[in-house]
């Protein structure tokens, strides 16, 4: 998944940021695992630049004039005094690590495999038959699910397809994160 450039679709329901239209947004994740998202206004002008580098993330809000720095704490996926935004974070942070390794993942039903990220939690991630993720959980010890994505409207059958439609939910809140793509470029495509 490194190297790549998305175009896509985004807007959050449920939360005070929440949109009624659909923003531009971008999404780069380099070959040494950093992540950026861009997400502009409907009109084109930037609302939030997100850089993730390892555990550590900056997020700027640049109509506010703000900009804090985080962590990505795999914890506060269980913490409902987190705000929803900041457990959003971690939630793409996690999505787009490697998480499938023999020593912490074992199979937990058909096309279900569920993997260790943290003590006591767990990414549920279920493929379907091409073995492309349709749903990935994010669970607690007990099962309950802090943070659930779906994937659909694959564009191909091969395994490193990507989906044209993310939805990132939170229970807790029933905050969601509708994520439309529109185009996908690896690094060694060039520019449009």
């Amino acid at each position: 998944m490194h190297g790549l450039r998305i175009s896509m679709s985004v807007r959050l329901t449920g939360t005070e940021q929440g949109s009624m239209l659909s923003s531009p947004a971008y999404l780069a994740l380099d070959d040494a695992g950093g992540i950026r998202l861009q997400v502009l206004s409907p009109f084109g002008v930037t609302v939030l630049d997100l850089a993730i580098s390892g555990d550590a993330y900056t997020l700027t809000l640049p109509l506010r004039h703000e900009t804090g720095n985080g962590r990505i704490d795999p914890s506060v996926l269980d913490d409902p005094r987190v705000p929803v935004g900041d457990r959003m974070i971690v939630a793409l942070a996690l999505m787009f690590r490697p998480k499938a390794r023999p020593d912490v993942c074992r199979g937990v039903g058909p096309g279900t495999v569920a993997c260790a990220v943290a003590p006591e939690l767990a990414a549920r991630v279920t493929v379907d038959d091409s073995l492309r993720p349709v749903r990935e959980e994010y669970v607690r010890g007990d099962g309950e699910a802090l943070l659930v994505a779906t994937y659909d409207d694959y564009r191909g059958t091969e395994q490193t397809a990507m989906p044209g439609s993310i939805v990132l939910e939170d229970p807790a809140s029933k905050a969601r994160m509708i994520i439309r793509v529109t185009r996908v470029r690896t690094a060694a495509e060039p520019a449009a």
